[in-house]
């Protein structure tokens, strides 16, 4: 998963192999339960309106670091790609 790859391994730079595998693990059982009690509290609903939810989620996570990166006085053409 990316938050291993992307945010531990750089907060935890003298790591051995085992501990980022052991990390992963752990990410993905807490995202499975996570995406489990979801489904479980969405009982009932179409499968449609379960995944635009989940779309919103994504949006709205987005919505502060792209406002942030527009209004951003040292923002650079690097960073918005990036």
């Amino acid at each position: 998963m990316k938050f291993v790859e992307n945010i531990y391994k750089h907060s935890n730079k003298h790591t051995n192999d085992r501990q980022p595998l052991q990390a992963m693990r752990v990410t993905v059982l807490l995202f499975s339960l996570f995406v489990l009690g979801y489904a479980m509290a969405s009982r009932g609903t179409k499968i449609y309106d379960m995944v635009s939810g989940a779309c919103e989620i994504t949006v709205v996570g987005a919505f502060v670091p792209l406002v942030f990166g527009v209004y951003w006085k040292r923002a650079t053409t690097l960073g918005a790609l990036a």
